[in-house]
């Protein structure tokens, strides 16, 4: 009588090596998580701390579409936080919120929160920020837009931007900067809007800024430019819209259209 065949049943087995790849993979997916966790935790630390200052921020995707919310389900937010899906794009330091001089704690909150592209610090005291705080802000190499008019920026404090050559929309208007500034804006080769009204600034500046050949907009209303060293400059950057100091008229072909407003942009 021959004896029963014993079956034996096929485990599903892992060769050394592809236990190696999944490993190494795990371990990347899991690096990868932990970084962004902990950019996050960062992120959700500065906007809270700007937020209590009255400060307020907007999301990438909000900055960069009509959402209402940032990305992600509410649950998921609640969950790992808003900065875990998103990134902070814009922060606003309003003077009417803050209510405050700013320092450079504030500042540098805002450099490390790595895709900001625009900071919007309008009628603010900025009077107990040092150089090096505006400095550290220069060095994100995302920031495109900075809108400081109203504020008492010094020439040493718009100096300390000059090194970020993606700025391409400036906002002085009525700051205290003088014509030593603007021969510091020649690194900002990619700068498009530049407000200048009301700031002061002579002819002396225009040499310099005409060697800004991507500009697209500057206005001048209220400066001590005269009208042929206005002229000059326009024949230069013969694409820019110039707004004319007397009247807020602009040179050049380009329509003015009296509807849009600083504000708007």
């Amino acid at each position: 009588m021959t004896a029963p065949t014993t079956i034996r049943r096929r485990r599903f087995r892992f060769s050394l090596k592809t236990l190696f790849l999944l490993l190494t993979i795990f371990s990347v997916v899991l690096g990868l998580v932990g970084v962004r966790l902990m950019r996050s935790l960062y992120q959700e630390t500065a906007v809270q701390r700007i937020q209590a200052s009255g400060g307020a921020v907007l999301y990438e995707s909000l900055f960069r579409s009509q959402a209402s919310e940032p990305n992600g389900p509410r649950w998921l937010r609640r969950l790992a936080g808003s900065c875990f899906l998103d990134d902070v794009a814009e922060v606003q330091l309003l003077n009417a919120n803050v209510r405050r001089p700013l320092t450079d704690v504030d500042f540098y909150l805002v450099a490390r929160l790595p895709k900001l592209r625009k900071l919007v610090l309008e009628n603010c005291d900025l009077s107990q920020v040092s150089p090096e705080a505006f400095a550290a802000v220069a060095r994100s190499t995302s920031l495109t837009a900075l809108y400081a008019g109203y504020t008492n920026m010094t020439d040493a404090q718009l100096a300390a931007l000059a090194d970020n050559a993606k700025l391409q929309e400036l906002d002085l208007e009525r700051s205290k900067i003088t014509d030593q500034s603007i021969a510091r804006l020649r690194s900002m080769k990619s700068l498009k809007w530049l407000d200048l009204a009301s700031a002061s600034i002579t002819d002396a500046s225009i040499e310099d800024l005409k060697r800004l050949s991507e500009l697209e907009e500057v206005w001048l209303a209220g400066t001590q430019m005269t009208d042929g060293a206005i002229r000059s400059l326009q024949a230069v950057v013969p694409r820019a819209r110039l707004v004319h100091p007397a009247g807020d008229q602009p040179f050049g072909a380009k329509p003015y259209n009296p509807e849009i407003s600083r504000n708007d942009r």
